[in-house]
């Protein structure tokens, strides 16, 4: 089995394998593990044309999308803390605002 180095001068072809080591660990990575993993990352250097939106996060479902019996005062502090990272980029807000969204904020 050819080592990295090896397989960095080597032809891509399916039949070549090289072995990385992590600290005392050794393990083997296939050509088409490689490429399949290419495939899979490859989209996250694009930005999605649509709105991408989780309609539940684990055990927590979103409020509706158009706020729909959805207190009017949730929707007031939700564009407050929009607001808010907007103006500070402030990951904390994003935190908060999560949990309105998607049922953990105590009304």
């Amino acid at each position: 089995m050819p080592t990295a180095l090896e397989w960095a001068e080597s032809p891509l072809s399916p039949d070549n394998d090289f072995v990385l080591s992590f600290g005392s660990e050794e393990f083997m990575l296939r050509v088409t593990e490689v490429t399949d993993a290419i495939e899979a990352l490859r989209r996250l250097d694009e930005i999605p044309s649509f709105t991408v939106r989780l309609s539940r996060i684990g055990i927590y479902i979103a409020l509706p999308l158009d706020f729909v019996s959805v207190p009017f005062e949730k929707y007031i502090y939700c564009d407050n803390l929009y607001q808010g990272y907007l103006h500070t980029n402030d990951d904390s807000l994003i935190d908060e605002m999560m949990k309105v969204l998607y049922g953990g904020w105590n009304s």
